[in-house]
């Protein structure tokens, strides 16, 4: 018995020990740098006219400070309540689109995980969604992301 909390004791401590050093701590800055890189990324893969169709992005999660600034497009955030308020006056063929910004996830001390949903409603309704997954890690004190997996 003894033996098992002196295991436990240790193993407690090399985690403390291990854990929170390597923890990412995130400014307001990286946050910005990482959400700018993630629409940069889209409008790469998606092309600009497809990417102009993105332009309204949820309050969750997101602020005017955190807004990107990409050269021919203009981003408006809407609170939740006003895009449920507008989907609903859509008439049934129009098509209505949004974006709403995951947080930051720390997934392994090194890298983090981040989620950026396209919801489309089609006459007030949800109609489509698609959740593109990110991972980014620091490299040269620059943020680097890439897509890992599209959830449909």
């Amino acid at each position: 018995m003894l033996r098992l909390s002196i295991l436990l004791t240790v193993s407690l401590v090399v985690q403390l020990n291990n854990g929170p050093k390597d923890r990412v701590i995130l400014t307001r800055e990286d946050r910005a740098a990482i959400i700018q890189s993630v629409m940069e990324l889209k409008l790469k893969s998606d092309g600009p006219l497809k990417f102009s169709e993105y332009l309204v992005i949820s309050t969750e999660n997101m602020s005017s400070s955190l807004l990107p600034k990409i050269p021919g497009f203009q981003f408006k955030l809407m609170r939740p309540a006003e895009i449920l308020r507008r989907a609903k006056h859509e008439k049934p063929a129009d098509r209505f689109r949004y974006l709403i910004m995951d947080e930051l996830k720390d997934w392994n001390g090194r890298a983090l995980s981040f989620n950026l949903a396209v919801i489309e409603r089609c006459g007030g309704l949800p109609c489509h969604s698609n959740v593109y997954k990110y991972s980014f890690h620091k490299v040269d004190n620059k943020w680097q992301g890439e897509i890992y997996m599209v959830i449909c």
